[in-house]
């Protein structure tokens, strides 16, 4: 008289007699996201009274035969996580359902069926990826300026390295967080040398991401003018699955670009180029003033661009640049070239001019002030420099020309 629960005697005599049938061994290799779903699959022959083994090791993952789920030997840590298809076993189909993936569930799985005619393995290798993020951000309090460098809910800890051009720097400060088995990390970096790039590299086993930021030359431009902030970029980054642009001033956004060619402004006189990204910028006031980031993005790499926009006050300007030159002609003509000065400028300069725009002229202005710096000297030229003299004299009559023209349209 045979002792023993149905399902023992199952295992006692049912199993070895499938297990003796010809066999075969499948391999798989799945990949899930961590906290979500995912299927190991496992077909065999359809056949009749199908044993199920899913093991991970010594750990008994599922059972079932008796066309029944047999859970009593299961593992804790797949408790109430397992699912296999019932209504597709006859099928052939013996795959796990496996639930609330953690990071530990990676590894090697084997699946065992057995019937009263063949028997099959399966050799499954789950990797559970992360779906982990990061970031470089860039702070300006007063005239500190800092980098952060974040990785957001990794597995295992993420290394940071910082590099100053080509050189390895150690980081300003560093913080860590816990998630249960995932890292959150935040390294910092003080920018103490605004001429070279800084680097941010995340590194992990299943990813490597990398950041650099670098400040580009001063732009200034006069107040009620247009001006073009442009952003260096790869065409190779643009065609990228998850690349965007985000431009913005002082922390605040201006405009974006995305990969699908979505293009979005926030401010009515800020418009990003579909074809550069650049940041085009009408009607400048002093209040746009300010520092202009491009943020260019992907996946796995991140740079900022970081340009200051200086817009100048224009009445200002010719406020000041007026008075220099006006007192330049005073100090020539009382030391008696006033002659050369009035009637040795040539007409086509005057012409040129008067043609120019009040924008350039400005410009002019400013380049010109260290020369009229220089205009006391001429008092004292040598005949032999007299062609250096005239040719001063001349820039400086269009000058003059064209700030009282602009003084006068100013009046009216």
């Amino acid at each position: 008289m045979l002792v023993g629960s149905i399902p023992e005697l199952w295992e006692m005599w049912v199993r070895p007699m499938a297990e003796s049938g010809k066999g075969v061994t499948k391999q798989a290799t799945v990949e899930g996201l961590f906290s979500k779903d995912c299927i190991l699959p496992c077909s065999f022959p359809p056949g009749n009274g199908e044993v199920i083994h899913w093991k991970k090791g010594d750990k008994n993952v599922h059972s079932y035969y008796i066309q029944s789920d047999q859970m009593k030997n299961q593992d804790l840590d797949y408790k109430s996580r397992t699912y296999l298809f019932h209504q597709n076993i006859h099928n052939g189909n013996a795959s796990l359902k496996l639930s609330n993936l953690t990071v530990t569930d990676e590894g090697l799985y084997n699946c065992y069926v057995g019937t009263l005619e063949t028997k099959t393995e399966w050799k499954v290798t789950l990797y559970v990826r992360v779906s982990s993020y990061y970031a470089l951000e860039y702070q300006k309090t007063g005239s500190r300026r800092m980098l952060m460098c974040y990785a957001f809910l990794t597995y295992p800890a993420p290394q940071i390295t910082w590099l100053l051009g080509n050189t390895s720097i150690q980081e300003t400060n560093q913080e860590t967080s816990r998630d249960g088995v995932l890292y959150s990390l935040r390294s910092d970096q003080n920018i103490a040398n605004t001429t070279d790039t800084y680097h941010c590299r995340i590194h992990l086993p299943y990813a490597n991401w990398t950041a650099e930021w670098r400040m580009e030359e001063q732009l200034s431009v006069v107040e009620g003018g247009n001006t073009t902030v442009p952003c260096d970029y790869s065409n190779t980054i643009a065609d990228t699955e998850g690349f965007s642009v985000v431009w913005t001033r002082d922390g605040v956004i201006l405009g974006m670009a995305a990969f699908n060619g979505t293009f979005h402004s926030s401010h009515p006189r800020a418009q990003v180029n579909q074809s550069d990204f650049s940041l085009m910028l009408h009607d400048l006031t002093t209040q746009d003033s300010g520092e202009y980031l491009c943020n260019i993005s992907t996946p796995y790499y991140t740079k900022l661009i970081v340009r200051t926009l200086e817009v100048e006050n224009s009445k200002g300007i010719g406020a000041i640049v007026t008075g220099a030159i006006v007192s330049a002609v005073a100090l020539l003509v009382g030391g008696g070239v006033g002659v050369v000065f009035w009637n040795k400028v040539d007409p086509t300069l005057k012409l040129q001019c008067e043609k120019s725009e009040h924008s350039a002229s400005v410009m002019l202005l400013v380049d010109q002030m260290e020369e009229a710096r220089m205009f006391p000297a001429l008092l004292h030229v040598e005949e032999e420099n007299m062609k250096t003299e005239l040719l001063l004299l001349q820039r400086v009559e269009c000058i003059f020309h064209l700030t009282s023209r602009s003084q006068n349209n100013m009046k009216m």
